[in-house]
């Protein structure tokens, strides 16, 4: 059975590797939002920064046994380089 989430990897900084999967883009935005504050120390929280973060955003389709994408992280930061 395939859960459909939404995905999003970070491009704040290529080397960064941080992804998130959430059941909706707004989930996905808030995650993001907190990620790119804590981890690249952007502040900036206007409409557009969530139209561009949500134009990244991709389906993904994940198996909630067995597929990577639904580890369990201690925090925002556990991710990235």
């Amino acid at each position: 059975m395939e859960i459909i989430y939404r995905e999003y990897v970070c491009k704040f900084h290529p080397e960064c590797g941080f992804t998130v999967c959430a059941k909706t883009d707004e989930e996905v935005i808030e995650l993001v939002r907190m990620h790119q504050e804590i981890a690249h120390g952007a502040k900036e929280s206007s409409a557009d920064v969530g139209k561009k973060i949500k134009e990244h955003i991709t389906v993904a389709p994940i198996k909630p046994t067995g597929d990577p994408r639904v580890a369990k992280k201690k925090s925002l930061l556990d991710t990235c380089v």
